[in-house]
C-alpha cells in the first residue's frame, strides 16, 4: 500500500486488533474519529482511515512495548 491509501473501519481494525477483532474494536475507532484523535474522512455513511494513521498507532504502540 502507498502512503495514501485508505482502509475502511473493518480493514484498519483488522490491522490493529487482528483478524479476530470485534464490533467494540471498531467502536473504539470511531470514538477515537470523533474524538479527534484518529483523522478520517467520510464518504457517505462510510468512513476511511489514511494506512499513514494506522502505521503511526502501530508504531507507537510498538515504542510502548
Amino acid at each position: 500500500m502507498t502512503s495514501g491509501s485508505m482502509l475502511n473501519i473493518q480493514q484498519a481494525a483488522a490491522r490493529l486488533f487482528g483478524d479476530d477483532f470485534t464490533e467494540a474494536d471498531t467502536h473504539r475507532l470511531y470514538r477515537d474519529i470523533n474524538a479527534g484523535n484518529l483523522e478520517a474522512t467520510q464518504i457517505g455513511r462510510r468512513w476511511f482511515i489514511p494506512v499513514w494513521q494506522i502505521e503511526r498507532i502501530e508504531g507507537s504502540s510498538n515504542e510502548a512495548g
